[in-house]
């Protein structure tokens, strides 16, 4: 229950306000045409969104738990970009264009996020790895780890019909508000999982029978 606070319309109700309050505050008209352009489309996206990214973290987050890396580079948008009659090689150009664009921003949104919950991210980890039985912590095997939410947010907007200029000013806006929603998921999942006793692991080393470390 407490993960679909990141998935509930307050996150983008607060990113279209920001980006509102950017358009009010921008003196070129141009600008203030581009910021009312991204809010617009947010909203009339905004019906669908919330379903689809929780749909997304599950994927994400059944194939954290069987060891699969977060992808560095997603699958092509099945939606045409708008304005876009480009073919051919061209067509082929943009498309890449896009992916590095995305993969780009992906790593952007991921560290914004961490350094957002990095308070968190000690405990979470310890107590996550330990519930999935594991030795030690292993921050990167952590299936809630902020790159996964990064990912499926990334993974929803590159579907999006927009241009990726205004996909850029979604996750700009989206990124604060995401990140104080997951702090406080993190902060009731580190209370949930403490109160039923789960016993946190170690970020200590551990050896295999025999083995002697190399001081």
């Amino acid at each position: 229950e407490g993960l679909a606070m990141v998935s509930d319309t307050g996150v983008i109700d607060e990113a279209i306000a920001a980006l509102q309050a950017e358009e009010s505050a921008a003196i070129k008209l141009a600008e203030r045409d581009r910021l009312a352009l991204a809010w617009n489309t947010l909203l009339k996206q905004s019906p669908v969104m919330p379903r689809a990214y929780a749909e997304r973290l599950q994927v994400a987050f059944k194939a954290a738990v069987a060891g699969e890396p977060v992808e560095v580079a997603p699958s092509p948008s099945p939606f045409p970009a708008p304005g876009s009659g480009a073919s051919g090689f061209a067509g082929l150009a943009l498309v890449d264009d896009d992916q590095i664009t995305l993969t780009i921003e992906f790593t952007r949104l991921s560290q914004q996020l961490r350094v957002q919950v990095d308070a968190q991210m000690a405990d979470l980890d310890a107590l996550m790895c330990a519930a999935m039985g594991l030795p030690r912590v292993q921050p990167e095997r952590n299936p809630l780890r902020p790159e996964v939410f990064a990912g499926a947010l990334r993974d929803l907007l590159g579907q999006a019909p927009v241009e990726p200029e205004t996909r850029t000013r979604w996750l700009k806006a989206l990124t604060s508000p995401l990140g104080r929603e997951l702090e406080d998921t993190y902060k009731s999942l580190i209370a949930l999982l403490n109160a039923a006793h789960v016993q946190a692991v170690n970020y200590q080393w551990v050896g295999t029978p025999g083995e002697h470390r190399v001081p």
